[in-house]
């Protein structure tokens, strides 16, 4: 090869490298919040706007809600009978009314708070050039950069993932060139203290809907400088430094939905007395580790165009053309960064705007809206393999199942829990706003299909293996047969398993009372009456999977993305239901179909066979696919059955 011809290639492999640049970036400051830069570490929030004379960190903590402790249950269970009636004699108007009048309460949800934010003023940096601030995906930090006469200013923030605490870095190019003020400032109710070199903040959370405010928060920061620094009134006034380095810590007196007993201020200081242990560089590095650790597991590349190279508003603008996938891309790992930024174990789930917010009147409260909005926050959890993020979810459902057990009793007269449309940061579970938006019991049965789905990718291979006793490197046929007409299903694969054998191992479902004793030992070959605990981790083992066509089956088959061969129970045994389910993913692509009346040995053991041999083609069409909520895929095969009767 010689230096031209590679010098070309160089170039291309440069420019396709940097088209596919995890970074959000802009030629100007933020004009307004919903342009400036979310950072996050779950428990913190900072949109950052990148100003040049007067930088803005808009902040937020995860716990700073409007209210207190409270429920909104209303004892509604009286008028229940009547509202039924109404509603089946066609009386909806009537209804609604009835449960406008009984089934709601004063309170319709609290709102998320902001904390307020810090301002940085730059004297003299008003003809400030050569401006550039980004957002970078791959490590989660925020760079503002911009030159001022000789010397070029660079701000790195990040909201530290191991420190809890926010980091902004300040550096000058030039020795002693950096001058500064530091200020704060929020809508509600605060007091500001500076002593020495740090700030602290007080602020008071906010009365709504008649219930008074229990939340305090407390906000703290510290400065590292090797200029001077000396409090100005209520600012830290930092002159003829070269470096800065800002710590910000906050956190509020709440311990729980029904505790609001912590110390926010001791709180507060001993994550910043933490924080200011550790060397800036060491912090950082601490941070973007633990954070690649999650972004980094997945990888989406798509083709680049000249308009790739581009600031991120006009690829937006642009986007239309088709000529920048990346864009696309770009925005999948925005997605990814959002929910690793605003959901980590221990913490609460991302609400309807993640963690940020910069108002006392967030709209729709920034509650939980759990009739699908927090649903969608979480819908790249298992799929983009951030399984942990659902963790702070599945822990508001644990307290709803408390707060919802009181509500099923109160309102329904019912064992069990339920939750209506939304709740909020005290887990409540009434109905709010109206009756047309609220009276709808199904919030909780919603939320809890993340768990079934959190269960279904979080399958473990080897420990499948293990307790499998599989010692061959072979592919693996799990056969779901343990149900309702499964007798067919057992015996037609037991028919062909000394052939079977020499190509699989075979998992088999069979059924209580179907185990065959005679196969008992047979290498390669397992078999259960059923599977609890270890289901999960057979799905995870399993190259392809043999089926009936149920409705639960066929979904978690399709979100799994699991290559399958669906034996539908037959229309003699049925109402036929199976057999469309069948059909249609056969139609999409997404199986292969055996009908009971049609096997025969060879031809059982021949599909298997061509089933595995084209794995990656059922593995790519559900990947594809556009039924990928199972509840829009099971409507769609009601209306396929309704329209095949007709």
């Amino acid at each position: 090869m010689n230096r031209n011809t590679f010098f070309v290639l160089f170039l291309l492999i440069s420019n396709l490298v940097s088209g596919q640049d995890l970074k959000l970036w802009y030629s100007q400051p933020a004009q307004n919040w919903s342009e400036a830069l979310p950072i996050g570490n779950s428990r913190l929030g900072a949109m950052v706007y990148g100003g040049i004379e007067r930088e803005e960190l808009q902040l937020n903590e995860e716990t700073f809600w409007a209210g207190s402790p409270y429920n909104n249950n209303p004892n509604a269970v009286h008028v229940l009978p009547v509202v039924r009636k109404l509603i089946f004699e066609g009386r909806n108007k009537e209804a609604q009314r009835l449960i406008d009048a009984n089934f709601l309460t004063q309170q319709h949800g609290m709102s998320y708070l902001t904390l307020g934010s810090l301002y940085l003023e730059f004297p003299e940096h008003q003809n400030g050039s050569g401006f550039y601030r980004d957002l970078n995906l791959e490590n989660a930090t925020t760079t503002t950069r911009y030159q001022v006469d000789d010397v070029t200013y660079t701000r790195t923030t990040f909201a530290s993932f191991t420190d809890n605490v926010i980091i902004m870095h300040i550096k000058a190019s030039k020795a002693n060139a950096l001058n500064f003020t530091i200020a704060y400032n929020c809508p509600l109710v605060h007091k500001v203290n500076v002593q020495n070199d740090q700030l602290t903040v007080t602020c008071q959370g906010k009365e709504q809907e008649g219930l008074k405010a229990a939340l305090r928060a407390g906000c703290q920061i510290q400065v590292k400088t090797n200029g001077t620094l000396r409090p100005g009134g209520n600012t830290l006034q930092i002159n003829e430094g070269t470096e800065a380095t800002l710590y910000i810590s906050a956190a509020t007196n709440y311990v729980n939905y029904q505790d609001v007993s912590a110390d926010e201020s001791h709180r507060t200081s001993e994550y910043l007395k933490r924080a200011m242990q550790i060397p800036y560089e060491k912090a950082l590095k601490s941070h973007i580790a633990y954070y690649k650790k999650q972004f980094d597991r997945v990888r989406l590349t798509l083709p680049t165009g000249k308009t790739s190279q581009l600031e991120t508003p006009k690829r937006i603008e642009n986007f239309g053309n088709g000529e920048d996938m990346a864009m696309a891309a770009l925005l999948f790992h925005y997605g990814r960064y959002l929910l690793i930024s605003s959901s980590q174990p221990g913490g609460q789930p991302a609400n309807l705007q993640g963690i940020w917010n910069n108002s006392t009147h967030a709209p729709w409260d920034s509650k939980y809206t759990i009739n699908i909005n927090t649903e969608m926050n979480y819908w790249p959890a298992e799929v983009t393999n951030l399984s942990e993020t659902h963790s702070p979810l599945f822990s508001m459902l644990k307290d709803l199942s408390v707060t919802g057990a009181e509500t099923a009793r109160t309102m329904y007269d019912c064992r069990g829990w339920m939750a209506h449309h939304n709740t909020d940061l005290w887990r409540i579970c009434g109905v709010v706003d109206f009756a047309a938006a609220g009276m709808w019991p199904s919030g909780g049965a919603w939320l809890a299909q993340h768990i079934w789905q959190h269960y279904l990718f979080t399958g473990d291979k080897e420990k499948a293996r293990a307790f499998c006793g599989f010692k061959e490197v072979k592919p693996v046929i799990l056969i779901v047969g343990g149900s309702l007409g499964a007798v067919a299903v057992n015996n037609a694969v037991r028919k062909i398993l000394p052939e079977l054998l020499k190509d699989f191992q075979v998992v088999h479902l069979c059924g209580k009372g179907k185990l065959d004793e005679k196969l008992t030992g047979l290498n390669g070959y397992v078999q259960f009456e059923y599977i609890q605990d270890e289901l999960k981790d057979l799905f995870a083992l399993a190259d392809v999977v043999i089926s009936r066509a149920g409705a639960n089956a066929i979904c978690e088959l399709l979100a799994l993305r699991k290559p399958n061969l669906l034996i539908p129970l037959s229309a003699n045994a049925s109402r036929g239901d199976q057999i469309l389910n069948a059909r249609s993913f056969e139609k999409q692509g997404f199986s292969m179909v055996l009908e009971e009346e049609e096997i025969t040995d060879e031809k059982l053991l021949d599909t298997i066979h061509q089933l595995y041999d084209n794995r990656h083609s059922f593995e790519e069409a559900m990947s594809a696919g556009k039924q990928m909520d199972s509840i829009h895929h099971i409507v769609s095969l009601i209306e396929e059955c309704v329209l095949s009767k007709k």
